[in-house]
């Protein structure tokens, strides 16, 4: 199993990246959470600690998806959310995209249904067999360095859009007040930064 890379990182973008392992030859393209993109986006080496996915159609093998995780605890995060039914890997990283892997082992912990449920691709039923699951695997080791407003999750959706819209190229003040439109014109319907970035580039 390949539970660690490192390599020259050749492109970069907020949910993936090229790594080019030095000595055999192989580029691997890694599936990454945006704060793993924030984490390595200004180097040209990184470390990252991997999951390999082997995807299946119709009970066969369809091929391989590689994530990669700037910390091996957003790694073991991202491991338990995936081994929730319900919860594919591409979901799992919308959630370690949308919050940092321990607010969500916070809101799990405390039981908070309703701001996990924001989640782009996560329903109530999905959620609540999420905290049954995990709740006590979710140790006090993945709660930490919360911020002053932990569930503050639209603002955290906001930010972490406008970091990756300007990573790809655009204007921060001009991404800024696009995404203040989207607020108003959307109150209702932010559930992840994917919307926002989604939202924005139709309007950029």
């Amino acid at each position: 199993m390949l539970a660690r890379i490192t390599g020259k990182i050749e492109k970069i973008s907020p949910t993936s990246l090229w790594l080019e392992v030095a000595g055999i030859g192989v580029v691997y393209q890694v599936e990454i959470t945006i704060p793993t993109f924030e984490a390595i986006k200004e180097a040209k080496t990184t470390t990252l600690f991997t999951y390999l996915y082997f995807k299946k159609e119709a009970n066969s093998f369809s091929g391989v998806d590689l994530y990669g995780f700037i910390s091996e605890k957003e790694k073991q995060v991202f491991e338990l959310l995936i081994s929730v039914s319900g919860i594919g890997p591409n979901t799992a990283r919308i959630m370690l995209s949308a919050m940092s892997y321990n607010l969500v082992a916070q809101l799990i912990v405390e039981e908070r249904v309703s701001d996990l449920a924001k989640i782009k691709g996560i329903g109530p039923k999905t959620v609540q067999r999420m905290i049954l699951e995990l709740k006590e695997k979710m140790s006090k080791q993945f709660v930490e360095n919360l911020p002053e407003n932990p569930l503050d999750i639209q603002n955290k959706f906001k930010e972490d859009a406008l970091l990756a819209l300007v990573q790809l190229g655009y204007q921060k003040s001009i991404v800024s007040k696009t995404l203040d439109a989207i607020d108003r014109n959307h109150p209702d319907e932010v559930n992840s930064s994917e919307f926002y970035i989604k939202m924005a580039l139709k309007m950029l």
